[in-house]
């Protein structure tokens, strides 16, 4: 049974999960700054997604996979659907990883923050541009999505250490 005070404490921590998940819309739509680095563009929603499902239980995540796919679909022009189901699918694999197979370190967290951008990146591509024939595919793998996954599996360390940190003084 959960006493009041853990259970407060959950609900602060999927508040402040709430706000970060704003916060990194809010980053990833703005024009006002950018963390773009020559063509790679980081999706930092992914290594975040991996912390709160390593902290909070394979089901947050998920759900919070599936809510910013709803949201990134909303505000895109043509991706009918694509990211609510590359993120959930992506994320739900994610969290049986997490469950079942890896422990809860740094070194864990990196990998599979940098197998989900991959996995994001690589669908994006198949349905966009190698099934749809698009002209200079490969380009886009190469130049984008790679150094795209690569730079998004970057932010996995400070995701980490301050959920990290969090943790503990739950304790």
């Amino acid at each position: 049974m959960i006493n009041v005070k853990e259970k407060n404490r959950n609900n602060i921590i999927l508040a402040l999960q709430v706000l970060a998940v704003f916060c990194i819309a809010v980053i990833h739509y703005s024009t006002l700054f950018s963390i773009k680095i020559g063509t790679a563009s980081p999706l930092i929603i992914i290594p975040f997604l991996i912390i709160v499902s390593y902290y909070s239980g394979m089901w947050r995540g998920v759900i919070f996979a599936f809510a910013y796919g709803i949201y990134m679909d909303s505000v895109a022009a043509d991706t009918l659907c694509f990211n609510t189901l590359a993120l959930g699918l992506i994320f739900c694999v994610c969290g049986v990883l997490i469950t079942y197979f890896f422990n809860r370190n740094i070194s864990a967290a990196l990998l599979l923050s940098l197998g989900a951008a991959l996995a994001y990146f690589v669908l994006k591509w198949l349905f966009f541009f190698v099934f749809t024939a698009t002209e200079g595919h490969h380009i886009y793998l190469f130049r984008y999505a790679v150094p795209s996954a690569i730079y998004s599996a970057v932010f996995a360390l400070p995701f980490y250490y301050i959920a990290k940190f969090f943790s503990n003084k739950q304790k």
